[in-house]
């Protein structure tokens, strides 16, 4: 999925990120909803009229009552009328026009409680809402109602410190068919479920739920950075001590990924596999590691520094290659006096302390 063209956005409506210009059925209707939530509510009294006409249909038995009771409680909650709306949406859901009127009354009832503070009316809502959808699978062909009502139902649960309720809840978007919501959507899913099964303490779930992502997509977040964060993090999740070879073939592999190559936070793999490297006794490994993590460092910020100044990432480069040349200036402890001195050499020009400066040039003469 080519992601270069668009841009982030939210739709409050569905309580999920989006990708501005849709190119998909399931991107046109979220895109569609978007566009409803922002659009400024009609007057509360043109409001109050329509729900008076909807209830008049139902009343004649005429067809289209539940839409239009639907779309008047959406403007009241835009007016700001949002208990009213649940007043609404209660009419809906007594007596429903047919499943889908009663399903997407039910997500937003949620919604809008939740939107008050009203959690225990909210996760009443979306758990009927769910049952309904259990009970007659056929529904989940709505997918953005569904996807909305799960993802907003499970960070309630969440919010409560209910962590494990929240995993198993949102591993309901993981369990629909493949091509059922876009890709994006999907493998967001899988990376907020990774952080719901952590935060319950299920470590080997989370880590699971890491590699399922990536069997699925390989190429997420390859282009942005997201990959290398989330599999450092997969790797400090599978050992916390971060000296286990298990955790450093982790680091290697991702330090060997050529598609990684000119990702700002491999610089921080470079830092992380040579310090690990280096308590480990892998003393040669981990200069090389620090040597060309300082180096992708340079050209990285060099590259940056042209296209903005002020790009916030300059300072974490500056602060990792700090501390990679830091570590490069005490080789000479096994041998290696002439990286040790290059070191040296770097820190003294970076240094902006006069008393820091003199001390690093003592070391140097002592080295020479």
């Amino acid at each position: 999925m080519n992601t270069h063209a668009r841009k982030w956005c939210v739709c409050p409506a569905l309580s999920l990120l989006v990708l501005c210009g849709p190119v998909s059925a399931t991107e046109t209707r979220v895109s569609a909803m978007c566009a409803a939530e922002a659009q400024p509510a009609p007057p509360p009294q043109e409001l109050m009229a329509a729900v008076a006409a909807g209830l008049a249909q139902r009343q004649r038995g005429e067809p289209g009552y539940g839409n239009a009771l639907r779309r008047a409680a959406a403007g009241l909650s835009r007016a700001g009328h949002t208990p009213t709306a649940l007043d609404v949406l209660t009419e809906v859901i007594q007596q429903p026009e047919s499943d889908f009127d009663l399903m997407e009354g039910l997500r937003m009832r949620g919604q809008y409680a939740r939107a008050l503070g009203r959690a225990t009316d909210a996760r009443l809502a979306f758990t009927q809402m769910l049952e309904l959808v259990d009970e007659r699978p056929v529904l989940l062909r709505f997918t953005v109602s569904y996807v909305s009502a799960v993802q907003q139902y499970a960070a309630i649960l969440a919010s409560e410190g209910d962590f494990a309720g929240a995993a198993v809840v949102h591993e309901r978007i993981l369990q629909l068919p493949g091509g059922a919501i876009e890709e994006f959507i999907r493998a967001g899913a899988f990376v907020t479920s990774a952080h719901y099964y952590e935060r319950a303490g299920e470590i080997a779930a989370a880590i699971e739920t890491i590699d399922r992502l990536f069997a699925e997509y390989p190429q997420f977040g390859a282009e942005d950075g997201r990959a290398v964060r989330l599999l450092v993090h997969r790797a400090e999740l599978d050992d916390p001590t971060h000296q286990t070879e298990g955790y450093i073939d982790a680091l290697r592999a991702l330090w060997a990924r050529p598609e990684l190559a000119g990702s700002p936070d491999l610089v921080d793999v470079g830092e992380r596999l040579s310090a690990a490297l280096w308590l480990r006794g892998s003393v040669e490994e981990s200069l090389d590691v620090a040597t060309g993590a300082v180096a992708l460092a340079d050209n990285i910020m060099a590259e940056l520094q042209a296209l903005d100044p002020g790009d916030f990432r300059l300072v974490e480069l500056g602060e990792s290659r700090a501390s990679l040349v830091s570590r490069l200036s005490s080789a000479d402890s096994v041998g290696r006096r002439d990286l040790a001195a290059w070191a040296l050499g770097r820190l003294i020009q970076s240094a902006t302390d006069d008393e820091v400066r003199a001390d690093l040039q003592r070391q140097l003469s002592r080295l020479q």
